[in-house]
């Protein structure tokens, strides 16, 4: 499982990474976009839905590249974000049955009424004047 809401292309990163880590061709795979800064968990539930109906191991790897949005001499909400939010990525392996480490109970999501403008921000190639 793979998410990332920054640096869109097709194919996604993630068949590169599957030939990258030499998985099978019929790896499953599922690319998940426009989750944020939640993407990492929501990557994590997924695969973990996986491990439990499926009984194999999964990767849930999570990218975010927030520098490749940053437009110089921008708005002042330009450069808040980019001295907030800074490129990262994270990946965990999650196998089924008994062992060390955290175990996954359960998961959920839920959406605020109302926040849908609250954070978030247009992919655009637009020229900003500086």
């Amino acid at each position: 499982v793979t998410s990332s809401c920054t640096g869109y292309s097709v194919p996604g990163w993630g068949v590169q990474l599957v030939e990258d880590l030499g998985l099978r061709c019929d790896t499953a795979r599922l690319p998940i976009t426009e989750s944020g800064c939640a993407g990492g968990v929501v990557s994590i539930a997924r695969a973990a839905d996986y491990v439990r109906s499926h009984g194999q191991s999964a990767v849930a790897v999570a990218v975010e590249l927030c520098s490749l949005s940053f437009h110089a001499g921008g708005g002042e909400g330009n450069l808040t974000s980019s001295l907030i939010f800074g490129d990262g990525a994270g990946a965990v392996l999650l196998e089924p049955g008994p062992g060390a480490g955290l175990e996954v109970l359960d998961s959920m999501s839920m959406l605020i009424p109302g926040t849908q403008d609250a954070l978030g921000f247009d992919l655009t190639d637009a020229e900003l004047e500086v």
